[in-house]
């Protein structure tokens, strides 16, 4: 617990200024991991760990398993045939893919139904898959360890997880976005942040999702961070 509460405590250092507590005092509620999450975790770190016992976890949630198979059959894995069971799914995604999968999953999940129909929940689940899958290839090409790789998918489709946290008036406005509805949309680092920053096994990937608009000149958001 002790160790918990540093690392949660750490991570706040990161936010960029105290508007933030306002910010998450405005939301009515941030989605806690599902018991799957859970079990599947305690499952991947037991003495006896199985990909068959995971599997089966997930095929146990409808809902879960359409998702991990959407993701493994994405056009950005680019398969030559289809996997069709969450068995196989692990052993494609690996450990960390699967267990973060499972959080995104329930995330977006969460956020669709709170915000009702036509909304681009959808599309940013696929977006997600995309630039996972990305990320997961450069570092292959660079050449980085297992664990990288897996770290690189995670960070790839959790980046822009706190845009569940927009409104589609201004994610989708075919128009410019007035000032303040850009102020908005710079918050979405923060969001995705503050959503996934507790979790132990996504600490550090909660850093990457905070940064991933900041640029090397310093004209980035949401901490306007320069150089190295």
């Amino acid at each position: 617990l002790r160790a918990a509460l540093e690392r949660a405590f750490a991570l706040d250092a990161w936010l960029p200024n105290e508007a933030t507590s306002k910010l998450f005092c405005s939301m009515e509620k941030l989605p806690s991991p599902p018991d799957l999450y859970f079990r599947v975790v305690r499952a991947l770190y037991s003495a006896d760990a199985s990909l068959d016992v995971v599997g089966d976890m997930i095929a146990q949630d409808p809902s879960m398993t359409a998702k991990i198979l959407q993701a493994v059959n994405s056009s950005a894995t680019a398969l030559q045939n289809p996997v069709i069971s969450p068995f196989e799914a692990v052993q494609y995604l690996g450990v960390e893919a699967t267990r973060s999968l499972i959080l995104l999953a329930h995330t977006y999940s969460y956020f669709d139904q709170q915000r009702g129909a036509g909304v681009s929940v959808e599309e940013l689940w696929r977006h997600s898959l995309r630039c996972g899958r990305i990320a997961q290839r450069i570092a292959e090409v660079e050449e980085a360890d297992a664990e990288l790789v897996e770290a690189a998918y995670t960070a790839g489709i959790l980046h822009d997880i706190g845009k569940l946290g927009i409104s589609d008036e201004i994610l989708k406005k075919p128009s410019g976005l007035t000032e303040h509805e850009y102020e908005i949309i710079k918050r979405h680092p923060i969001v995705g942040f503050e959503l996934i920053k507790h979790n132990d096994y996504l600490s550090s990937a909660a850093k990457i999702v905070l940064c991933h608009h900041e640029r090397w000149d310093g004209t980035g958001y949401p901490r306007g961070l320069k150089g190295k």
